[in-house]
């Protein structure tokens, strides 16, 4: 996990998990964070579009965390986040934050791997800058 993007979103993690203190902070952000992506990435591509960035994201990141193992295979047409949340919670915060963060940047890398960085970019840009409790960015109504 290096590069810009990746350390924003730990920086990301590390600054929302820091505003809400408690046990499952971060494993809260991290599942709030998949939450604004889907929400913002579902009107472009679509739920299933969404479901299978997000399944393939997961695959990935369980390289690096084995936690994750086998969580790909709960994801079908839709994302359910419950299963990712249940995984984060046990963790400590700091697991929590770098299992989340490896997902996060897996998540980033694909999508701009598939539309370019700049367009995965302006999608997503705005979501690093928010407080947790702040609405998900939604694009203006004509």
């Amino acid at each position: 996990m290096e590069g810009q993007p990746s350390r924003r979103i730990l920086d990301t993690l590390k600054h929302r998990a820091n505003d809400h203190p408690g046990t499952g902070s971060t494993a809260a952000c991290v599942t709030a964070l998949c939450g604004e992506i889907c929400t913002a990435l579902t009107p472009i591509v679509g739920p299933r579009g969404v479901a299978a960035l997000y399944k393939r994201s997961l695959f990935l990141a369980s390289h690096e965390h084995p936690v994750l193992l086998g969580l790909h295979a709960t994801v079908q047409q839709n994302i359910d986040l419950s299963a990712l949340t249940a995984t984060l919670m046990p963790l400590s915060e700091t697991d929590a934050t770098q299992v989340g963060a490896t997902l996060l940047s897996s998540f980033y890398e694909l999508l701009s791997s598939l539309i370019g960085p700049s367009l995965t970019e302006r999608l997503l840009h705005s979501l690093w800058d928010r407080p947790l409790s702040d609405p998900p960015a939604m694009e203006p109504s004509p």
